[in-house]
């Protein structure tokens, strides 16, 4: 096999010695070589433009060029072909400075035997062939190593910094490799200037010859170091490699990865006390309200019963709220009046806020409403009142809570567009604290966004605020100054219509029938106070404690039942499970459910399991009874 020609520029304006180097080349195989022959530089510069050429021979004393700086010119242009130096100058000195030059090698003239000339040209190629590879590889390391995302330090063992890539200097910009810098000098935030340092992970890798690591901030980013030993054959620690990683993202998912979970564990826990709750607020709502009811003209007993009645809304509102913030409750928009709901949320805050917190409550009554959910109004506020308690904690201050209705021409005036042309609501919660820098105003919404440290705060609160408030079509403003405080500024819509809850008001003569109900309910007392309210209102009934009595009873009495009412959750067997069972049989009994808490009857499992409706714990007669009306009036009209 032919080996492949090597092309060969020869730069002399000798032609002599242009014709000697010629026959020289000559004697090899005339197909080794190909000699392309150039008496200027300039020639040369052109001629390497348009053409390959495998090795330069250089005459350092040419018409257009003279010396050692022919060599630079050459390479500024063309810096990975080797160049051999042809010099008539047999002073050694020259040879070494064309070699620092960047020349591969250099002969004399008159002293070239034929084979040296060849041996020079073929290793001058292979050694910078050698080298461009060793460059490459070099480059691709240092490429790597810039772009991994972590800082890498090479370090001896007297402490000096031999070696960065981009990213630890980036971090690190104080070192300075040139000046010999000490690692304890350079990476103050782990050492504190200190080379005996105790958790200094370089000074323990040095002393034990162990991979060591330390975890240390600066300017607000949290850094991970691990140090390596660097051993020579011998075992002997010649030095160590010190890794540097930007650990604070990922210290940020994991403490919302915490929170996630805490939440979830929240979430199962206030489900399960809910279900026990309202069972219990469905039986001290059920039998006041049936005291009341036998009360008669005692006046003074009925208004203490009334008392109890209201104290079990509020107790199941206060369930809901629970569920709300747990994320495990679903939203209800009603027609509300936001000034109770505010005043609820000051007195709560005036026994927990310190002394040195002043509330100032500018929240007048109002008859007018907004339609929303409860809870999350109560969660506004929450969220509103404490990240102000938050900003003025150290120092104290003054917390204005206002509530005002504005007008149309006052929306417009404020160039509020995203507002409807209707009355509005203006809720203001201003503090005195520390404000919020301008550079963050454009963050504060951002989910996960938070000032605070790790464990101290999820930031949720304001987009969790900022997605209610749009909710329910209205819109937020913030206005803040650095040393002075915050104004969060929220504007609702105020609604015409009332909420069906709050305008129901049905007699109980309405409610009554004469049908035949099955009540299934684990609980006794749920049990005694529902058989008392459905006797009352006319029905016969038949109770069981779980699903699979109903189920045995319902076999063989299904003459004698026009409706199930049961239970969501009980032993053994669900509400819902009762109902899938119940679509097995030729039955047409229509079923409703209670549940005291359940997130997993969605619309589509009520539909699935042809469920009538569902009632939410606590009972509240004014709920439960048109329910059983309305499901046993739709049984009676013919198909």
């Amino acid at each position: 096999m032919n080996k492949i020609q090597k092309h060969i520029l020869l730069v002399e304006d000798n032609p002599a010695d242009a014709e000697l180097i010629r026959v020289i080349l000559s004697e090899k195989k005339p197909s080794s070589y190909m000699l392309h022959v150039k008496e200027r530089l300039s020639e040369a510069l052109d001629f390497l433009s348009g053409h390959k050429i495998d090795i330069v021979l250089l005459d350092l004393g040419l018409p257009d060029s003279h010396g050692v700086s022919t060599i630079q010119k050459i390479k500024e242009q063309y810096p990975f072909i080797p160049i051999v130096v042809i010099t008539g100058n047999e002073n050694e000195n020259t040879g070494i400075e064309a070699v620092r030059m960047g020349a591969q090698d250099y002969i004399c003239k008159g002293l070239i035997p034929n084979h040296y000339l060849t041996q020079t040209i073929e290793y001058a190629i292979h050694r910078q062939d050698s080298e461009f590879r060793l460059r490459q590889s070099e480059a691709k390391y240092k490429s790597i190593v810039d772009n991994i995302g972590i800082g890498v330090a090479l370090i001896n063992v007297d402490l000096t910094i031999l070696e960065t890539n981009s990213c630890m200097h980036q971090w690190f910009p104080q070192i300075n490799i040139q000046n010999g810098t000490k690692c304890y000098e350079s990476i103050q935030c782990f050492c504190n200037g200190a080379p005996d340092f105790q958790d200094c992970p370089v000074t323990a890798t040095l002393k034990d010859g162990m991979a060591h690591t330390y975890t240390g901030k600066k300017d607000h980013i949290t850094y991970q170091l691990l140090s390596s030993p660097l051993k020579d054959g011998s075992g002997q620690v010649k030095g160590v490699v010190l890794l540097s990683e930007d650990i604070s993202e990922r210290l940020s998912v994991e403490a919302r990865l915490r929170q996630a979970q805490k939440m979830e564990s929240l979430g199962t826990l206030a489900g399960g006390v809910a279900h026990d709750f309202n069972n219990i607020l469905t039986a001290i709502h059920g039998f006041a309200a049936l005291a009341k009811s036998e009360a008669e003209d005692n006046d003074s007993l009925k208004n203490d019963l009334s008392e109890i009645l209201n104290a079990t809304h509020r107790a199941g509102d206060l369930v809901k709220q629970i569920l709300t913030f747990s994320r495990m409750g679903t939203c209800e928009k009603l027609a509300i009046r936001m000034d109770l709901i505010i005043k609820e949320v000051l007195k709560l805050l005036r026994s927990t806020l310190p002394s040195n917190i002043e509330i100032i409550n500018l929240v007048g009554k109002t008859q007018e409403k907004i339609l929303a959910d409860p809870t999350q109004i109560h969660q506004i506020m929450m969220n509103l009142c404490t990240n102000a308690f938050h900003a003025m904690e150290e120092t104290g201050g003054t917390l204005k809570v206002s509530l005002e209705q504005i007008s149309q021409e006052e929306i417009k005036a404020n160039d509020l567009k995203s507002l409807k042309d209707r009355p509005h609501f203006k809720l203001m919660v201003k503090d005195t604290g520390t404000g919020i820098p301008t550079e963050l105003m454009e963050s504060i919404f951002d989910p996960y966004f938070t000032t605070k440290g790790i464990g101290e705060g999820t930031g949720l609160g304001l987009s969790v605020v900022q997605g209610i408030v749009k909710d329910c079509d209205g819109e937020i403003v913030v206005e803040s100054t650095v040393g002075k405080g915050s104004c969060f500024t929220l504007y609702f819509p105020i609604t015409k219509t009332d909420s069906a809850a709050a305008s129901t008001s049905v007699q109980m003569e309405q409610w009554k029938g004469t049908e035949n109900i099955l009540l299934v309910d684990d609980e006794p007392s749920i049990l005694k106070l529902g058989t008392r309210i459905l006797s009352m209102g006319g029905y016969q009934v038949h109770t069981e404690v779980n699903g699979h009595a109903a189920l045995e009873y319902i076999q063989k009495h299904h003459d004698r039942i026009d409706l199930i009412l049961s239970d969501m959750t009980m032993p053994k067997m669900t509400g819902f499970e009762l109902a899938q069972r119940l679509l097995e049989l030729p039955f047409n009994i229509p079923i409703i459910i209670m549940t005291g808490y359940s997130h997993v009857l969605s619309t589509a499992r009520i539909k699935e399991a042809k469920i009538k409706a569902v009632i939410a714990k606590p009972l509240f007669m004014e709920n439960l009874m048109p329910a059983i009306r309305k499901a046993l009036d739709k049984k009676s009209v013919p198909l």
